[in-house]
């Protein structure tokens, strides 16, 4: 089944070093919807790239989980922690980690 967009939700974990690494928490599917465009309308290529420029905008705004060696709240500590050093790599450790910002990504589809 095809679709318009995809929509990931990401850990950014940046480490005190300078260096990133990346969790995927999830990629689910968008679709375009335009519903009160007519193809006549002279402005129709106007207001098209203005619907898929809102469409692709996230929803949600980045979310700081995790700085100054402690998680914000432990709710998400006891949501991410787990996440997280299941996925660490190259021996790092949280002592290592600067801050964890869970962000959203919208991009059209290739």
């Amino acid at each position: 089944m095809g679709c318009d967009y995809y929509i990931e939700k990401n850990l950014v974990i940046y480490y005190k070093d300078k260096t990133r690494d990346y969790i995927s928490l999830s990629r689910d599917r968008g679709y375009f919807y335009f519903s009160d465009l007519d193809e006549d309308d002279p402005d129709y290529e106007i207001k098209n790239n203005e619907l898929i420029r809102l469409q692709l905008e996230p929803r949600n705004k980045p979310l700081v989980i995790y700085q100054k060696d402690e998680f914000v709240t432990n709710l998400l500590e006891n949501k991410y922690r787990p996440i997280v050093e299941r996925n660490m790599q190259n021996g790092k450790c949280f002592l290592d980690i600067d801050k964890i910002i869970k962000k959203e990504n919208r991009y059209e589809r290739d």
